[in-house]
């Protein structure tokens, strides 16, 4: 697939299956047109390594990928790109699922609390917009606000009934707000479209409409964000035109490093600390 697109690498990348399956580290010494290798000298220094490379990636045409190893990875890039890079969310979102018993089984404040947390877990600034709130609730009560009230007028409904449509409307409300970021879109538009599930058919538990959401994604598909961050096992067959690997020593099998290799149709950024990569098994 890479004859359209870039050559060099398709051919590098045939040498590097080979190398791979005779269990060869990776020499990055000579390297084709497309893939830039940067070495780490110093631990401290990776996590803005990683995010240069992501914001340098953002003036290149067509889709990137950014692949990381572990899914509080993934969100933590997300979170500090905020919302530049997506987050790739598995079908079955341990995230989703939780918070949707969650929702289910508490009441009151207790419920307006796990929303709020919920948000933050896909938003950036919430910690910062609704500090206040968040310390009077914890001790079961509404704060006396000079100002910003419209925040209270969308809990506060919350603590009383906690109906689905108070839910839906603060979380609407929350993604409008001025510096709020949401980086992981999938994450929230899935939880509001299962709240509108139980608004429009009374009596569906929220857990229930969790899973037909997903459901539906997983057999009607999904389009990913132009640029996007994910795990391989979440990216395995999809084709990028930019694939940026955020820590080449990481990988931990031949099979998931040789994914990674792969997601992208011209160019490839590999960071490690090693001069050469080599997977552990």
């Amino acid at each position: 697939r890479w004859d359209r697109y870039n050559n060099e690498l398709g051919e590098w990348l045939t040498k590097i299956r080979k190398d791979l399956l005779g269990k060869k580290s990776i020499n990055m010494n000579d390297l084709p047109k497309g893939v830039d290798h940067i070495i780490v000298n110093k631990e401290n220094e990776l996590s803005n390594i990683k995010r240069s490379a992501c914001y340098e990636s953002m003036d290149l045409k067509g889709s990137v990928v950014a692949i990381e190893q572990l899914e509080n990875e993934c969100a933590y890039l997300a979170r500090t790109m905020s919302g530049k890079f997506q987050n790739v969310e598995a079908i079955d979102c341990k995230v989703l699922y939780e918070y949707s018993q969650y929702l289910d089984e508490y009441t009151g404040f207790k419920k307006a609390l796990i929303l709020i947390e919920f948000a933050k877990k896909c938003c950036t600034q919430i910690t910062n917009i609704f500090g206040s709130i968040i310390k009077a609730f914890e001790k079961d009560k509404i704060p006396k606000l000079r100002t910003n009230l419209d925040r209270l007028e969308y809990l506060i409904p919350i603590v009383r009934n906690g109906n689905y449509k108070d839910m839906w409307q603060l979380l609407k409300y929350i993604k409008k707000l001025e510096g709020v970021k949401v980086f992981r879109r999938e994450l929230y538009n899935e939880m509001m479209n299962a709240i509108r599930i139980c608004i429009d058919k009374e009596g569906t538990d929220l857990s229930k409409a969790v899973w037909q959401t997903r459901n539906r994604t997983r057999h009607m598909g999904r389009k990913l964000p132009t640029r996007c961050v994910g795990r391989t096992r979440l990216i395995k067959g999809l084709e990028f035109d930019h694939a940026i690997i955020l820590d080449g020593d990481k990988y931990n099998d031949k099979e998931n490093l040789y994914v990674a290799l792969t997601r992208s149709r011209n160019t490839i950024k590999i960071i490690s600390r090693s001069k050469n990569i080599e997977p552990l098994n």
